[in-house]
Order: C-alpha cells, then structure tokens, then sequence
C-alpha cells in the first residue's frame, strides 16, 4: 500500500490572504503539563493570531506557569476564574471573545506539532465556504506502547477535502475523525449553532465534529499534527470510563443524532455510533494497568454491557499482562464491531508510515 502523502494545499500563504486563526487552552490544575502544552502553541512555524487562556479556578501552579508565557506575548490573554465553570462552558465563551476566522481548542495536557497552525491554515484558506472544519491525525502519548494513531481508520490516505457523501460513506467503516487536539472550526460556524452543547459532556466536539462534516465535509490531513495525552484524571478519560456518565452521554448522543435531519448520517449511525463509544471507554480501561485486572474487567463489562461469563473470561486474559490486553482488545473489538477490521488491517502500513515521521515540536 501507497505511504500517505501531503496534496491538495499550499503551505506558504501571505499575512493578507491566509485567515486568522485562534487558539483556546482550557486549563484546570493542569500546570505540569502547561509548560508543554503552552511551549507547543510558541513553537509554531505559523503563529496564532490570538490566544486565550481559561483558567478554570485552578489551585495548583498553573497561574504561574502561564503568567510565564503571557509576559512577553501580548497577543496571549488570560481568563482567570474565581469558581469552577467547567470545559464547555469556557470554550463557548471563548466564541466571543475571540474574532479570528478560525478557532481550536488545545487541551492544556496536549501538545501540537510544531507545523500544526501552518498546514491547518492553508488547508482551511482551500475549503468551501459551507465547509468548517480542518482536522488531522494525532498520536497518543500516556499509553501502554507507543506510537498509536488516531483516527485508527483513515478517512483518507492523502490530505484532502472530504465531501459530505464521502465522510458519510466513511461512517460505515470508522469513526471518531476529529480529534479536539488537532481541529480547527470555522468560528462563525460554530457560533451560529451556540457552541458546544454541554449535555453532550466530552463527546460535544466531537459529535459537532461528526454533523459539520455530514452536511459540508471537512478538510483531512494525512499527518500527525497534535499529541494527545491520556491519564486517569483528563477531561475525556473521566466521562467514557464511568459507566453511569458513559450511559448519560450515550443517551443524549443518541438522541441528537436521531433527531437530525434524515439524511445527515446513515439511518443505523446511532446504534453503531453507541457501540463505538462503548468499545473507546473499554479499550481506555483495559489499557489503564494501574487498576488490578479484576477491577478493570468489572469497569469494562459495566460500560460494554457484558454478561458474566464475559467479564470473568476478560478479567482471565488481562490477568496476562501487556499479550492479555491485547487479547482482550481484539476481542472486544470482535464483540462490538466499531470498525472494519478489514479496512483496520488494509491500512496498517499507511498509518505506520505517519507515526514514523513525526515527532512533537517544543518550545526551546
């Protein structure tokens, strides 16, 4: 199979002819990545118009770490809270705050590439105008292994723009294209839907994601541009491996993808849509070795639904290490059908090709 290339965009655009863009970090007691995450944005080949900086009433270090990179940046602002508002909430915000033609939002324990703003800006000034969104790959970092790929099924093998047939035709084989990390919306877009929807919790970006591109495709680039760490205690972690939030989520997931408008997904998306929600918080626990495998084996039957006899057959292989996770992986993937295995495997050498040529870009 062909390596993945780069086509269809050019990367040197004028300051009067490229559009702005801005970058939101949400931030909460996350200072021990800052230095990472905010020296990532500073590294940019092509730097944001604005940044802006939400604060949600942290009590760690992480005022001072920002302060550290506001000093001397006054295109960099800050919006410190007194009391906890929460992620969504920050960033609809931050759609009036902000008057650039495109935004992203980085999370304050992730890291971007250092040509991420570059790439993604030139491949927005080509889209159509009913088209809002640009995303590209990512790598996962804080996992068991390394080099793991997201999204695990390409849209496609070259960076493109995607029409809305063509994203729609992929939801039958994959999913989960638009990771927050290393997307950028089309901020008036955005703003003309109200944002975010806060019922929809750690999933909201991504189902808007999912609805931006059915009714006007996005732009996909065929490389990894952002970093996206996964812990016990970030954002998305938290809600998809806890079943009564997962159950919650899934609920009002499924209940705005059934009330759209018929022909914006395939008529059998929310079904497939819960069972690959399901699979994400399950392959998140069985990957999580700081739980005992009875422990995790348990979390996972209770998010997947599983019966007893499965639960004690996962808590078995994952009582074998890191060849018992993967066992369980494959079986669960098996069990849930999130994607097409097929497709999985057919693109196994593509999705090598980009994990080995990209590394993260830090501030010096």
């Amino acid at each position: 199979m062909n390596a993945p290339r780069t086509s269809g965009y050019a990367v040197n655009l004028s300051a009067a002819s490229r559009p702005t863009v801005a970058l939101v970090v949400p931030n909460y007691n996350h200072g021990r990545y800052l230095a990472e995450s905010l020296g990532s944005i500073a590294a940019q080949t092509l730097q944001p118009d604005e940044v802006l900086i939400i604060d949600d009433a942290s009590t760690d270090d992480s005022c001072e770490v920002i302060a550290e990179f506001t000093r001397l940046r006054p295109s960099w602002r800050v919006l410190a809270r007194q009391e906890r508002m929460g992620v969504i909430r920050g960033q609809n915000e931050a759609l009036e705050l902000t008057s650039a033609s495109w935004i992203g939002f980085l999370g304050a324990d992730d890291i971007l590439h250092q040509a991420y703003l570059e790439k993604a800006v030139a491949a927005a000034s080509t889209l159509p105008a009913d088209a809002n969104l640009v995303c590209a790959c990512v790598k996962l970092i804080g996992v068991t292994g390394t080099d793991v790929l997201r999204p695990a099924i390409l849209p496609s093998l070259v960076s493109q723009y995607i029409p809305p047939a063509a994203f729609r035709a992929c939801l039958e084989t994959g999913d989960n294209f638009f990771a927050g990390t290393a997307t950028l919306y089309r901020r008036q877009a955005l703003a003309d839907v109200g944002g975010f929807e806060a019922e929809l919790g750690s999933v909201a970006d991504g189902l808007l994601g999912r609805q931006f591109a059915a009714r006007g495709g996005f732009y996909f680039i065929a490389e990894a541009l952002g970093y996206w760490r996964l812990h016990d205690t970030n954002y998305s972690s938290t809600s998809v491996t806890n079943a009564r939030e997962l159950d919650r989520l899934i609920a009002n997931t499924r209940k705005a993808v059934m009330t759209e408008q018929p022909g914006v997904f395939p008529a059998h998306y929310a079904d497939m849509l819960e069972r690959r929600l399901r699979f994400g918080g399950g392959r998140l626990l069985i990957s999580n070795n700081n739980l005992a495998p009875n422990e995790r084996a348990q979390r996972v039957a209770e998010i997947c639904r599983l019966a007893p006899w499965e639960r004690r057959l996962l808590a078995f292989a994952l009582s074998f290490g890191y060849f018992g996770d993967a066992a369980a992986i494959v079986w669960l993937t098996v069990r849930l059908r999130p994607m097409s295995v097929p497709k999985y495997m057919r693109q196994w050498w593509a999705r090598r090709a980009i994990v080995a040529t990209e590394s993260p870009g830090k501030a010096t």
